[in-house]
């Protein structure tokens, strides 16, 4: 179970380098909050970014794609009641982005892009800077 919650560990850390990257962290007024929940006995992170004090956006981290299916429903449901207009579902080795029109009560969050951790950080990472 550690070696588990390192790989989980690193993925939130894998985060927080994003957002840094992007310029979505403190240094640039986005609150980052990271929540640990546990499920089926281990840790599940997701990470909250704020910005002037409304919801900007929601990472749903997981270990492998394998554990995506479980991940996807999880970030909808997230980004739903919680109000987030966007949404990351990430592991090591992609990302993707769905968005949600918050404007609307009947909105369902909608897949938007995938990219590759391995060949596409770093647009990745500009498309997080660009909102």
């Amino acid at each position: 179970m550690a070696l588990k919650d390192e790989k989980n560990y690193s993925i939130i850390l894998l985060v927080y380098a994003i957002l840094s990257e992007s310029k979505k962290n403190h240094t640039h007024g986005y609150m980052i909050e990271s929540k640990c929940r546990m499920m089926d006995g281990f840790d599940d992170f997701s990470a909250d970014i704020i910005h002037n004090e409304e919801k900007f956006m929601i990472f749903q981290c997981k270990i492998t794609t394998k554990d995506f299916a479980l991940g996807r429903t999880q970030l909808k449901t997230n980004m739903v009641n919680g109000g987030y207009p966007h949404g990351i579902l990430i592991c090591g080795e992609k990302a993707e982005i769905y968005t949600l029109d918050i404007s609307k009560d009947d909105s369902v969050p909608v897949f938007e892009h995938e990219y590759d951790n391995n060949s596409q950080l770093h647009e990745l990472i500009q498309f997080i800077r660009d909102l």
